[in-house]
């Protein structure tokens, strides 16, 4: 079985596995600048596995991982447009191949072909320490690192807008291509997938103006487009610290973004994932000053085991929001999913947004 066909077998079912705190708080944040550009980290990883599950009455394993790590700027601390300022490796899509994981490739994304090679190389040591169980099935010859080249300055090739905890009007002209000729080159997909998982920022975590909740979500059916194209109304920025209080549940759909990311990802997969739910999962929020009385903070989580797709349950959905309480700007928003299916598989996903330290003006 080819490298397409065992990625899409993946999505089937994937290993159950421990999700940590979506946000680690910072130990001390920046305050917004009037003079010099926010930046922020923007990141997305994929862990997902298989095994133990029959494909084609054959027993099949497999695995995938996947991480796109870039920079963003903005012209002022506020929430508002963010533009790509950079890449900050690494940028990778490993998958195992063959039906029984007998092969492994790395594709990475690199300004240089010997870059691209070593960091591919380097993922792939770092998937078999971790997994030695898996690596040990895999012969050197079939660990394979495919370099895909991007610019030296991909400033400005991808951008999209975060208001409120909403982010919407993604778009994207960044260019990957496979370093190597090939009369079917393989393709690199990563950074579409970014922009994908972007659209898990669906909703606003922070009360509204009048400080008890945030706005529901309409239980209508979400479009599936990877970029999200419609303006999406902003919740008021609160003027003050808000004190502990449980905030009523939000109405939150996650399925749509989740197959967006999935089939992104990975095309090929795209006959086989139909995450849907019968209705928008509900997350409760809870919202304090944390302990920095000029921060709010809410985190928002499931009950577990909400269904989303035949075979699948959301073991865990934990969204963790910081802004400056007095400006509203954004000091991270990280959302962490955990899906687990038959035969004890499952998938993680997590997305991050992340104000990066910088010195006082």
């Amino acid at each position: 079985m080819g490298v397409g066909r065992a990625c899409v077998a993946f999505f089937v079912a994937t290993l159950p596995v421990q999700v940590a705190a979506a946000v680690t708080k910072p130990a001390s944040i920046p305050s917004p600048s009037a003079t010099r550009p926010a930046r922020y980290s923007v990141r997305l990883s994929i862990i997902a596995t298989v095994t133990g599950r029959k494909y084609l009455f054959f027993p099949f394993k497999g695995m995938l991982r996947a991480e796109g790590n870039t920079i963003f700027s903005t012209d002022s601390g506020n929430d508002g447009a963010m533009t790509l300022e950079s890449l900050s490796a690494p940028n990778f899509i490993l998958v195992t191949g063959g039906r029984k994981a007998s092969e492994v490739f790395a594709k990475s994304a690199a300004t240089g072909v010997e870059l691209g090679v070593s960091e591919g190389l380097e993922r792939i040591a770092e998937w078999a320490s971790e997994y030695p169980e898996w690596a040990e099935g895999v012969k050197r010859e079939k660990r394979k690192a495919l370099p895909f080249l991007v610019s030296a300055t991909p400033a400005g090739q991808m951008r999209f807008n975060y208001e409120g905890g909403f982010v919407t009007s993604c778009a994207s002209t960044l260019r990957v291509s496979y370093a190597w000729p090939s009369s079917k080159a393989p393709t690199l997909t990563l950074f579409d997938g970014l922009l994908a998982g972007l659209a898990l920022f669906n909703h606003s975590p922070f009360p509204a103006s009048n400080g008890s909740k945030p706005p529901a979500v309409p239980t209508a059916a979400v479009p599936t487009a990877a970029v999200p194209t419609a303006a999406v109304p902003t919740a008021a920025v609160p003027t003050a610290a808000v004190p502990t209080a449980a905030v009523p549940t939000a109405a939150v759909p996650i399925a749509p973004a989740l197959r967006n990311i999935c089939v992104t990802v990975l095309p090929e997969a795209r006959s086989e994932v139909e995450f849907t739910e019968t209705e928008p999962i509900p997350v409760e929020y809870r919202c304090d000053s944390v302990s920095d009385p000029g921060l709010v903070a809410c985190r928002g989580e499931v009950s577990p085991h909400a269904r989303v797709e035949k075979g699948f349950v959301l073991d865990t959905y934990v969204r963790e929001t910081i802004r400056h309480s007095g400006t509203g700007a954004l000091v991270s928003d990280a959302i962490a999913i955990a899906l687990s299916g038959q035969k004890g598989n499952s998938i993680r996903v997590t997305i991050e947004i992340r104000r990066l330290s910088e010195p006082a003006p």
